[in-house]
């Protein structure tokens, strides 16, 4: 994009560089900090991760220098690029040391001019999103005298929008983070659903009705999340949740996870229940129940996806389906868990969830699915046990 300006061996003579480096890192944002000749100095370990490792980010090298680099050109937009050197070439000419103009900004027409205190500037990751982001630029000053500028990355949002856009748990979003990049995984499945919610929705008034569906979806996404797992579907009143052996220290650790977290929610959403049905005097909501199955997924393919409102990563794979079937064969209130998962907990997890894995018996859930009048499940041979 730009003709190569020259580099050299460089070392940062900033005055007090460790505290000023030290102190943006803190921030956890994505920084570049240059010296007054506009030579990149110092980015920040969140840019580092959203540009991608690499052993060259162009230390030493002036700003026109660096950003015509693959690693850095990736990360926006051609337009961008362009509006980037229209907008922040001449502010950058005008505290540069550099006797001859890029072509590229010839050709724009940008000259030197002086820059304000600060300035913005509207950019677009060159991801699938096209997310919109601001660059601040800003100078560092010390004893009154410039000693580094910061160029600081942030949302594209007004601040009452990415309110709403980042409310959530942060361990969530971390989580979801480490599984950007879909690929094989294993992990313990959960799926969850009230049962008789069709009548249920009836005989309620619909706002008594959305009023206890938002309290159920909270309580299973806060306990989900409480332990470590990511909701991977939300349908109605159902929901279905993973939990990936790496935040677990393994398979038993995992499905130990998945089987506390479904005890957990059915305990939470009694008790909603039981509020609810005080505050409002209807005595059908005491009643309600949720069924839970739990499998184990040995090659799940698990991943992000989403649109522009929403993201969410979600796990796909035959054990998945089969892990909605055991729910679907689950009753009044019951946590149904595969043979194929309890067979994996250790005798210390078994036993910190009071399952004698030496002693349970198991059911075919086709077996069940005759008791229970479930045609869906016919046919299918997996072994289930009520824990």
């Amino acid at each position: 994009m730009l003709d190569s300006l020259p580099t050299k061996s460089y070392e940062i003579p900033l005055p007090g560089f460790k505290e000023i480096t030290e102190e943006l890192e803190s921030t956890g944002w994505a920084i570049e900090l240059y010296d007054t000749s506009w030579n990149l100095a110092w980015i920040s370990a969140e840019l580092r991760s959203l540009i991608g490792a690499t052993n060259d980010y162009g230390f030493g090298r002036h700003i026109f220098d660096v950003y015509r680099m693959p690693v850095w050109q990736a990360l926006i937009t051609g337009a961008s690029q362009l509006e980037l050197l229209r907008q922040a070439g001449g502010y950058v000419l005008y505290d540069s040391e550099i006797e001859v103009i890029p072509v590229e900004l010839e050709r724009l027409g940008v000259s030197a001019v002086e820059p304000p205190p600060i300035w913005s500037t509207n950019l677009t990751l060159d991801d699938q999103a096209n997310t919109q982001i601001q660059c601040l630029t800003l100078p560092i000053d010390r004893a009154g005298e410039r000693v580094a500028i910061a160029r600081i990355y942030g949302p594209g949002l007004p601040a009452s929008l990415l309110n709403v856009a980042i409310s959530g748990d942060e361990r969530t979003f971390k989580r979801m983070h480490d599984l950007a990049t879909p690929g094989r995984r294993p992990a313990a499945i959960m799926f969850i659903d009230i049962e008789g919610s069709s009548l249920l929705a009836r005989r309620l008034p619909s706002h008594i009705y959305f009023e206890l569906i938002a309290e159920i979806t909270n309580c299973v996404y806060q306990t989900v999340g409480d332990h470590d797992g990511l909701i991977s579907k939300h349908l109605g009143d159902g929901a279905s949740a993973f939990f990936v052996p790496e935040e677990h220290g393994g398979e038993t650790g995992s499905i130990r996870a998945a089987i506390v977290s479904a005890r957990e929610s059915q305990q939470r959403i009694g008790e909603v229940a039981e509020q609810l049905a005080d505050s409002t005097g209807i005595e059908t909501i005491r009643g309600c129940q949720t069924n839970i199955g739990i499998h184990w997924g040995e090659t799940l393919y698990i991943g992000q996806i989403g649109t522009g409102a929403r993201m969410e990563v979600t796990a796909l794979g035959d054990e998945v389906n089969e892990c909605a079937r055991i729910e679907s064969v689950a009753k009044q209130g019951s946590i149904l868990a595969s043979k194929t998962a309890l067979e994996r907990l250790s005798n210390f997890d078994a036993a910190a969830l009071e399952i004698d894995t030496q002693r349970i018996t198991y059911s075919l859930l086709r077996d069940l699915a005759e008791e229970y009048s479930k045609a869906s499940v016919e046919g299918i041979n997996i072994p289930v046990a009520k824990i």
